[in-house]
């Protein structure tokens, strides 16, 4: 016999092995899929439901600020009622970069006085008005989501609620439920 040529005999029996081994290897693969399936499906990532009114603290001063949720708003906007700018400039553009000492209240008179730098400026026209706005970053928490958004500073004086969270802050996290709106903060 030679070594080089394979032995006839063996030959039908590694064939006949073959389909077994297939069906094995994809009975097996097909357990694997199932269960990662199944798990990936008992531990998905569910969004938060909120109302649309809620509280949310900025980080930074621990101040509670009632909020009003809207899916409308691309980013978030807060009212401010004093800003230290140091050395300010009358072109608001060239206050950009630096630090500002913003005083923040919520509708139960709290207030706290925090620091932020001014990240842009924008102005703001309708028909019958023109104002500018700064952005600032803020760190905000609703529940045990805490995020770091950019905020437009508004005078929401005339507003029931000083805060409004916008889609930069609900995106990937929240799901907005009127069913769930908190009645204690209109």
């Amino acid at each position: 016999m030679n070594v080089g040529t394979p032995n006839p005999e063996s030959q039908p029996a590694v064939v006949a092995r073959r389909p077994r081994l297939l069906v094995a290897l994809l009975v097996l693969l097909s357990a694997i899929l199932v269960s990662s399936i199944l798990y990936l499906r008992s531990s998905a990532w569910s969004p938060t439901r909120i109302g649309a009114t809620t509280l949310v603290t900025e980080v930074s001063s621990g101040l509670p600020l009632e909020a009003r949720v809207d899916t409308g708003a691309e980013m978030c906007s807060v009212h401010f009622e004093d800003i230290e700018i140091p050395n300010e400039s009358p072109d608001p553009k060239a206050n950009i970069g630096k630090t500002a000492r913003l005083l923040l209240r919520n509708r139960m008179g709290e207030s706290r006085w925090i620091e932020a730098r001014l990240a842009d400026h924008t102005s703001i026209r309708t028909a019958d008005y023109s104002e500018g706005r700064y952005y600032i970053f803020l760190t905000l928490r609703l529940g045990t989501v805490e995020k770091k958004v950019l905020v437009t500073l508004n005078d929401r004086s005339e507003m029931k609620h000083p805060l409004l969270l916008g889609r930069n802050f609900l995106r990937g996290d929240f799901v907005v439920d009127v069913n769930l709106d908190n009645d204690d903060l209109d």
